[in-house]
């Protein structure tokens, strides 16, 4: 996901976040990712 499509998503729910705040949600939606990712990659292991 971009940047773009990330804001449009939020825009898309009614948000609308001043740049700070949209920096602070990105890092921490990327975040969330690479978490999920570490998470699929364990349980895929487990099998």
């Amino acid at each position: 996901m971009t940047e773009a499509t990330f804001r449009a998503r939020l825009v898309a729910l009614g948000l609308t976040l001043d740049d700070k705040a949209f920096a602070a949600a990105w890092a921490g939606a990327q975040h969330l990712r690479a978490e999920i990712a570490r998470v699929e990659k364990w349980l895929a292991s487990q099998l």
